[in-house]
């Protein structure tokens, strides 16, 4: 009784709440760049990455070299940044259930988090549909499905980590 009341305070929803409606937001911008913008973001993510290990390996590679791996890696690096969005959702979309309905079964807190970042990922990609060079996909909803469900195992293993830790430790 006192987990419900407690779980349902306006603040600690508010404090809940706040990140995935951050990260829903991030990726609403980064999906209303066009083509352009969005291109020359993940050319600089890539290029930055070659260059980084470049030096941390001291590979030497040429400055073509570095020019054709970054084409080489533009698609790997596009689909990561769709898989780590979604990861960082389905991290904080579960918290943010689990203390807003902490009476419902546990399938319930591992599923109803993947299918509003399931949700948001199909209503991100329509949203695509109409940002100038850009086009919704089918198979990265499933990417972002994936990752929102590598998320939500993710902080899943933490949680039982710490209540194991703790009920240990009484």
């Amino acid at each position: 009784m006192n987990k419900t009341k407690k779980s349902r305070n306006p603040y600690l929803l508010f404090l809940f709440w706040t990140p995935p409606l951050i990260i829903m937001y991030i990726i609403f911008q980064f999906s209303a760049a066009d083509s352009v913008h969005s291109s020359a973001l993940s050319d600089g993510i890539t290029a930055f990455w070659i260059s980084f290990f470049n030096r941390m390996l001291s590979l030497e590679l040429s400055v073509q070299t570095q020019a054709d791996y970054a084409l080489l890696l533009h698609t790997f690096v596009r689909k990561c940044g769709h898989f780590l969005e979604y990861t960082a959702l389905g991290f904080s979309l579960f918290p943010a259930i689990f203390h807003t309905f902490p009476c419902v079964s546990s399938k319930k807190h591992l599923l109803y988090p993947w299918i509003i970042a399931t949700c948001y990922a199909a209503s991100d990609e329509f949203h695509q549909l109409f940002v100038p060079g850009r086009a919704g996909m089918f198979r990265d909803i499933l990417l972002d499905s994936l990752g929102a469900a590598f998320g939500i195992f993710c902080v899943c293993m933490i949680h039982n980590i710490f209540h194991h830790h703790k009920a240990a430790s009484h």
